[in-house]
């Protein structure tokens, strides 16, 4: 069932029914609606400012690692092994080249989260998995601005730039004052 939000919020009177606040309801649909299609903030790129290091984050409920590579680009994706579903980074930030899931080995490289080592690919799957298609679950879009490093799991999302919108000009005069940005 869908709560509208007509239902819940009286403009005339200005009042919020409290049901907004903690309806189970109400927060799968944020989750759904909101979550999974807006440009997040996840972390500002001073949080991974050398090749490999990594920062784990959330994007709504979804654990996220934000990563950089050795040619010094930004990577984020959903923390989950694309096996079992288990975590594959378990720190909250460091430096790793390489994240290993605990539960089956499954490995993935910290550069865009590709699937390089499976234990057992040759005897257990007969080499026939595919592990090109295997690697962790990339974001759709990734965008820094300002420092800032912003994700989104919505393919059709518009740019960054277009979804700030008049923002963006607040944005400038508290983030990007200085050369270089904030940090």
């Amino acid at each position: 069932m869908v709560i509208e939000a007509r239902k819940l919020v009286d403009l005339e009177k200005g009042r919020l029914d409290r049901n907004i606040f903690y309806s189970e309801e109400i927060y799968q649909q944020e989750l759904e609606k909101i979550f999974t299609r807006a440009w997040l903030f996840i972390g500002h790129d001073s949080l991974v400012p050398n090749p490999n290091d990594f920062f784990n984050t959330y994007m709504g409920e979804d654990p996220v690692i934000l990563t950089r590579d050795a040619k010094g680009q930004l990577h984020a994706m959903l923390n989950m092994c694309r096996h079992r579903g288990n975590r594959v980074v378990r720190a909250d930030d460091g430096n790793a080249k390489n994240f290993m899931c605990t539960y089956h080995g499954w490995t993935y490289s910290s550069d865009g989260g590709k699937l390089v080592s499976v234990p057992g690919l040759q005897e257990a799957y007969y080499g026939e998995l595919d592990v090109d298609v295997l690697g962790l679950v990339p974001v759709a879009h990734l965008d820094p601005y300002a420092g800032l490093v912003f994700a989104t799991w919505d393919s059709e999302a518009p740019t960054l730039e277009a979804y700030l919108g008049n923002m963006r000009y607040y944005m400038d005069c508290i983030f990007n004052r200085r050369d270089g940005g904030t940090e």
